[in-house]
């Protein structure tokens, strides 16, 4: 009977032993019903046999209560909602650079303040105020540009320097699921440990990797030993079973250091080679959207706004070109050429037998004091220093004083007269000499960065090209206002734009080209809206998914405690039943 009594005494033992760890587990859980990334542990009971008969409970695996295949799409999810969430807030940002559609500063409303202004001028031809009002307008549009250049790429290094801090973030999840794969493995190990419980270990894994995700869309899988091994998404091992890899900063033909992959062997050793981490073919992950946000879609929409400054300078300055300005300057100079000047017919389209006029004029009256035309040679080349000489051998043989001198240099024509008592004047050209050489521009530089007024025109509003030579006697009329009417022309003609970005080459406007970039922009914002409010909402179903797996119900805890609860108090029951039948034995002995 005694034998008896101490078997029930031990089940009852066991039994009492099992409830107090669910219990305990109970307690566990609920205190972490509010982190996120804690995953409600299960305790599993196993019963004890000795010789084949009960023999009581004993506490089997605490278990995570997961659903592995959501937890991978979720983990999936997040690189994509990371990934349209950066882009957007970036993007957003250049829209910020470009200018709302009402703002006055946009690009649309200058030109059309600019033609405004030159209309004025050709109204009012021999007003300075008008001229300077003008210039100023041509003046805060280059401006403008100039800032927008420069803001887009304060903000690439701005988003490079985003790129170190994420670089940063990756490789402390790196490390850390690196360590806890360690310390995962060797609990979990029977032979070594016992087979200890690793969830709460397995829950912070899980959040690292979570955070890894954030960053670049990512594989895992899990090996016998239970490490998480992380591959990208294209391949490249970022935790093996062994070691583990780093990002680092590497060298670079562009503007900024590319990414690199450095590996780490399970005892520390850094590997020699630096593998290039492949962003090409990444789809996911904060870093992904980083790197396109810097390297394409920024660069796109530089590459259009020099296009559009390109041709800006290059249509202005066409027709500028052809007029003077009032009275007219001593000193007439060209566009700095690009090209070597080494055959004109070839690098800037002089046409070989062409001819164009020069007078020197009374300044006050613009009556003619000398006239001549020049013809350039029947046949190439035709260098810069020759065309000079052509011009001075033509200006001699004219009896033009020697004071006036044409003289080539630094890839400038300049044609001055040393008195400053005359004004030059150029015109009657057969094939556009003066649009071909851009012989007295009113815009400078080649691209967004560099666009300028001429800075003596800013100074000097009576520099800008109003008028155009006389045809008949190539004097000039003080009141002439024909280059000013061609200046305003330019805001309603259709001009040709090569590719750039992601525009195809375009027929159109100025301000027609620039509301086409603008208008792709806001496409592209809104198209990142919608993928970004896309991507939130299935990460949210997900989530929410995942948390009905994983997540820790108040209500069903405390009904499983009570449960435990009247379990264990069976169990001391019975224990105290059995204390009494021995207390009853021992008299009877």
């Amino acid at each position: 009977m005694a034998s008896g009594l101490s078997n029930a005494l031990n089940i009852s033992i066991s039994s009492l032993l099992f409830n107090q760890t669910a219990m305990s587990t109970i307690s566990h859980n609920l205190a972490n019903v509010n982190n996120e990334d804690f995953s409600r542990q299960e305790i599993n009971a196993d019963a004890q046999f000795i010789a084949g008969f009960g023999s009581g409970v004993e506490v089997g695996a605490i278990t995570r209560r997961v659903d592995e295949q959501i937890q991978s799409q979720l983990t999936v999810q997040v690189a994509n909602r990371s990934f349209a969430e950066t882009t957007k807030r970036f993007m957003e940002n250049v829209e910020i650079i470009f200018g709302t559609p009402n703002s006055t500063t946009r690009i649309n409303n200058v030109l059309s303040d600019i033609f405004g202004q030159l209309n004025n001028v050709a109204n009012l031809p021999e007003s300075s105020a008008q001229k300077l009002n003008a210039i100023n307008q041509i003046l805060f549009m280059t401006d403008q540009l100039n800032g927008m250049n420069s803001g887009m790429r304060d903000l690439q290094r701005d988003i490079d320097g985003e790129v170190d801090n994420q670089i940063s973030v990756v490789n402390r999840a790196i490390a850390r699921i690196h360590e806890l794969n360690t310390e995962i493995a060797i609990s979990g190990n029977t032979s070594t440990s016992g087979g200890q419980n690793t969830n709460d270990l397995e829950d912070v894994r899980q959040e690292q990797i979570r955070f890894l995700s954030e960053a670049l869309k990512i594989n895992t899988i899990y090996d016998e030993d239970n490490r998480a091994i992380i591959n990208s998404e294209n391949g490249q091992q970022f935790i093996g079973s062994g070691g583990f890899s780093q990002l680092e900063r590497t060298a670079s033909a562009g503007l900024f250091p590319d990414i690199g992959i450095r590996s780490i062997s399970a005892d520390g050793i850094l590997s020699t080679f630096v593998l290039p981490l492949n962003t090409t073919n990444l789809t996911g992950g904060s870093l992904k959207a980083l790197v396109d946000v810097r390297d394409v879609d920024i660069e796109n929409m530089l590459s259009q706004l020099d296009e559009f400054s390109r041709v800006t300078i290059e249509e202005f300055n066409a027709v500028h070109s052809r007029g003077i300005g009032i009275p007219p300057p001593s000193s007439i100079i060209s566009r700095a050429l690009t090209t070597p000047a080494v055959d004109l017919f070839a690098e800037i389209g002089l046409v070989p037998g062409s001819s164009f006029d020069v007078s020197i004029v009374d300044p006050t009256t613009g009556a003619p004091l000398n006239t001549t035309t020049v013809t350039l040679p029947a046949l190439p080349p035709l260098s810069g220093v020759g065309l000079a000489a052509i011009i001075n051998g033509t200006l001699i043989g004219a009896g033009f004083p020697a004071t006036t001198v044409a003289t080539f240099a630094a890839g400038r024509l300049d044609i001055t007269d040393s008195t400053n008592t005359v004004g030059i004047v150029m015109g009657n050209d057969t094939d556009d000499f003066l649009g071909r050489i851009v012989m007295n521009p009113l815009l400078e530089g080649t691209d967004s960065a560099t666009i300028t007024v001429r800075p003596d025109i800013q100074t000097q509003p009576g520099l800008l090209a109003t008028a155009q030579m006389r045809a008949a006697d190539g004097g000039l009329s003080l009141n002439n206002n024909i280059n000013a009417i061609a200046l305003t022309q330019v805001g309603t003609t259709n001009f040709n734009f090569n590719a750039a970005g992601s525009l195809t080459p375009q027929f159109d406007t100025l301000s027609g080209y620039f509301s086409t970039i603008t208008a792709n922009l806001a496409v592209e914002l809104q198209d990142n809206t919608r993928r970004l409010d896309f991507a939130s909402r299935l990460e949210t179903d997900l989530s929410t998914r995942n948390s009905a797996v994983s997540g820790v119900n108040t209500d069903e805890e405390l009904a499983n405690l009570i449960i435990f609860q009247n379990s264990f108090q069976a169990s001391a029951r019975v224990i105290s039943t059995i204390d009494e039948m021995f207390d009853t034995l021992m008299n009877i002995i």
